[in-house]
């Protein structure tokens, strides 16, 4: 009897887990995402992102000056910083989004302790009929 009962929920859970991986910004989300900019070397150096994927690079005139080392340096800087800004962004559009660890969570304490309860439930029932199958013979 608690095997079905078992059953009904792994079910449930496994849809619950399948929900959530189908979740995050979808295409349309992502085009109308805000362009986000990172900037490094006293904002001598922009980069651009929309949607995780970099759309220009600016340089103003004196950044030219650095060595290459030191360019890339700042490059680096600069990449980070927008994907920082590119990620808050997503985050924004997430922050809607049921928590469905924690419903996972919940459904699994939900199964074990229902299926406790109704192999109690029926240990009782076991007992009772045991009990007045006892009787019968004795009345």
């Amino acid at each position: 009897m608690t095997d079905s009962f078992d059953a009904m929920f792994s079910d449930l859970i496994a849809q619950t887990q399948r929900a959530a991986e189908g979740l995050g910004p979808d295409a349309e989300q992502l085009d109308e995402m805000d362009e986000v900019v990172g900037h490094a070397a006293d904002e001598r150096i922009a980069v651009y992102m929309k949607a995780g994927k970099v759309t220009r690079v600016e340089l103003q005139p004196p950044v030219r000056k650095l060595e290459l080392h030191e360019l890339g340096d700042e490059l680096v800087v600069a990449i980070n910083a927008a994907i920082e800004a590119n990620l808050a962004s997503v985050m924004s559009l997430q922050q809607d989004q049921p928590d469905f660890e924690s419903l996972t969570g919940q459904l699994h304490s939900i199964q074990t302790e229902s299926i406790r309860q109704l192999e109690k439930y029926t240990q009782g029932m076991y007992e009772m009929l045991k009990n007045a199958k006892e009787m019968g013979k004795h009345g």
